[in-house]
């Protein structure tokens, strides 16, 4: 809070809030950027009476977000994390291709969601 008083910029994390309080005690401030893709971490109203500017970084995430989601779609595909458990667990004691089955992509289709992450792309 002290040193938002000789602030003119501020970078915010998405998960901190930067509310009312923090815009009132920068009277310097003209801009709040937020590093993530939202700003509801942040007071609009307040950024926005005070004339401050907010932006945000809205694609930063978009990629590496969809590369994990194919990962843990593989890793549920393939039972990578209830194998790794059951290994370390000394549960495991029979590895044949049987009893260790698990889901191919071979021939599926992945479709996009109607508001997710992979649409459009």
């Amino acid at each position: 809070m002290e040193n938002l008083k000789d602030a003119d910029a501020v970078v915010t994390v998405f998960g901190k809030s930067f509310k009312t309080k923090m815009i009132n005690a920068a009277p310097r401030l003209k801009l709040i950027a937020n590093y993530g893709a939202g700003v509801d971490n942040i007071d609009l109203d307040a950024a926005n009476g005070e004339g401050i500017v907010v932006t945000n970084t809205p694609d930063a995430v978009t990629e590496p977000t969809a590369e994990l989601a194919m990962g843990l779609m593989l890793n549920v595909a393939r039972r990578i994390s209830e194998f790794d458990r059951e290994l370390r667990a000394g549960n495991i004691t029979d590895w044949g291709v049987m009893s260790n089955l698990a889901q191919r992509y071979r021939g599926k289709r992945l479709e996009s969601w109607e508001w997710g992450l992979l649409a459009g792309h």
